[in-house]
């Protein structure tokens, strides 16, 4: 090497660097499909239903989950579809068949932000975790929620007469637009996503619901970068949140005048006052929401009151914050939603479906034309929000599928780069696309949601198996002693356990499925 010229890189160069390749949203892709003969399919509405079936029923039952305007229709909604997954999964002679679970309207596919249902936008999220725990057992199909509205010239998209091509079709999430079926794929947020408008600055107020790390992250971010002047910090526990007395004193000298108040936003009488006190002089312009908490549980282990819990900060706080901003001028709307509700995170079917609900409502409020953007982040560093709740083991299934860990400053270039967008739904997310295809290459599946960005790979054809090999490891343990035979066959299970987990040996797994420390 002759020579070696290096140059000065700023963090904001870094931020846009950031911003372009990690910005994603949802495309809804159209498939061609002929059209099929609709199978014969028996309806179920409740558990009670699912236990008729088995024995004598067809290979397709369908239920339909259609939200309502109550006030508990996003929790009665989806208890209701917990309690018939629930019921289907655990039906040992329903293996083989489908359960096509019937939306209107809950996504935001075709265009136009148009969500009509945001409490079966919670139903997405529960389902598709659902679907990966349980691969090939659940298909979601979203229908036109415009086709009452016109049917003389819109095409029939009822279960009956799509339910065919639907299935044909094989994919576990299908909407039908105009009778077009169009699948959810993750696509690069095309353009200079930096150019955005700024949608903060220093008049008026913006409130902050949730005083965990991420609200403190942004809190400090607003001030600094975007000269916020006033900020209105909303916690359950106000001044006595852990940190906030300090993030207070830091943007104090700065020239921000910063109040923290205890305000239960689940809680809408105390939403109510919390908006009243802000004072006229510095009106409400901005809300961000970063509250929520974790319960995580595989579908069979979850329970209305597990739902609820989960739903509280997330879907009872941002719809009290909706409802009652509406009159409002306001700038911006922003929530802190999660790639769970899209990607349907195995064990995480509460805190999806409690996200993908924030994301049909920011849908929602878009298509009203008012301010609304659902950020379903990815993974953060372990220092920042619930991300820091989460076990190795969670790490490394993240880093598994593809996803790295968002740094402070990363995130907040992805926030700003997101605000001035103009879109419902932005997923800011950091991906090693090239493991994926390198994972891909070597047999691994691709998920639905990434298809879009990684083909999936071919799998070499394999010789079946004579059965030798079952026939010599039966022969091994016959010839062993009884109270050997089962510590050599859970060595057996722990060493193809570390294999698939990608362990560098057996040692890191405990025969109960446990991992040790330092594995």
């Amino acid at each position: 090497m002759d020579s070696l010229v290096s140059r000065p890189v700023s963090a904001d160069q870094l931020g846009a660097a950031t911003a372009a390749h990690s910005l994603f949203q949802v495309e809804w892709a159209e498939v061609s499909q002929e059209p099929e003969p609709s199978p014969l399919w028996a309806p179920v509405t409740t558990p009670d239903d699912v236990a008729l079936l088995p024995g004598n029923g067809p290979a397709v039952a369908v239920m339909e989950a259609l939200g309502g305007d109550e006030e508990d229709a996003v929790l009665t909604l989806t208890s209701q579809v917990l309690a018939v997954l629930q019921a289907w999964l655990a039906e040992a002679a329903l293996e083989e068949s489908r359960l096509v679970v019937v939306t209107r309207g809950a996504v935001a596919a075709g265009g136009e932000d148009m969500v009509t249902d945001p409490a079966a936008a919670a139903v997405w999220g529960l389902v598709r975790a659902a679907q990966s725990e349980n691969p090939d057992r659940i298909v979601l199909l979203d229908t036109d929620p415009t086709a009452d509205t016109a049917p003389d010239t819109t095409p029939d998209t009822s279960p009956d007469a799509v339910l065919g091509a639907v299935l044909a079709c094989g994919e576990p999430q299908v909407a039908v637009r105009g009778g077009a079926l169009l699948l959810p794929r993750l696509g690069r947020v095309a353009g200079h996503v930096t150019d955005g408008p700024a949608v903060f600055g220093p008049e008026g107020t913006v409130l902050i619901s949730g005083a965990g790390s991420l609200g403190a992250l942004v809190a400090r971010h607003l001030v600094t970068r975007h000269g916020v002047r006033s900020l209105l910090l909303a916690s359950r526990s106000g001044t006595d949140a852990e940190g906030v007395p300090e993030v207070i004193a830091e943007l104090t000298e700065q020239g921000a005048t910063v109040s923290a108040v205890a305000c239960d936003v689940s809680d809408r009488d105390q939403v109510k006052a919390l908006l009243a006190a802000v004072p006229q002089e510095h009106r409400l312009t901005g809300v961000v929401h970063t509250a929520g908490v974790f319960d995580d549980g595989l579908i069979a282990a979850l329970s209305p009151e597990r739902l609820e819990r989960v739903f509280a900060p997330k879907v009872d706080a941002v719809r009290h914050l909706d409802e009652l901003t509406r009159d409002l001028d306001l700038d911006a709307f922003i929530v802190f939603s999660s790639v769970a509700g899209l990607s349907g995170g195995a064990g995480q079917g509460s805190y999806a479906a409690a996200n993908a609900f924030l994301d049909g409502l920011m849908a929602s409020r878009r298509a009203a034309g008012l301010p609304g953007l659902s950020l379903a982040w990815g993974l953060w560093e372990e220092s920042l929000g619930m991300a820091a709740r989460l076990s190795s083991v969670d790490r490394a299934r993240a880093s598994r599928g593809g996803v790295r860990a968002i740094a402070a400053a990363e995130g907040m270039a992805l926030f700003d780069a997101a605000a001035g967008s103009g879109q419902s739904l932005l997923v800011p997310i950091k991906l090693d696309l090239r493991g994926l295809r390198a994972d891909t290459a070597s047999g691994g599946g691709v998920p639905p949601l990434l298809r879009g960005l990684v083909r999936a790979g071919r799998q070499p054809a394999r010789a079946a198996d004579t059965g030798d090999g079952h026939r010599r490891l039966s022969a091994r343990v016959a010839g062993l002693a009884a109270a050997e035979q089962e510590a050599f066959l859970v060595d057996l299970v722990r060493a193809e356990a570390a294999v698939v987990l990608r362990f560098p040996g057996r040692p890191g797994l405990g025969p109960g499925g446990s991992v040790r420390p330092g594995s």
